[in-house]
């Protein structure tokens, strides 16, 4: 039973909310996993 779809039954309306912010901060840890590999930052540096 995933997180999603615990809170999809708590609070149905809130579900569309939570899917496109998680959606946008994955897809904003993408974007900063590949800056990382064009800079070659250590990952401890960019927290």
């Amino acid at each position: 039973m995933t997180l999603s779809r615990i809170q999809h039954i708590f609070n149905p309306t809130m579900h569309n909310e939570i899917d496109d912010l998680r959606v946008k901060y994955e897809r904003m840890e993408m974007e900063i996993g590949v800056i990382k590999r064009v800079l070659k930052v250590p990952v401890d540096t960019v927290v």
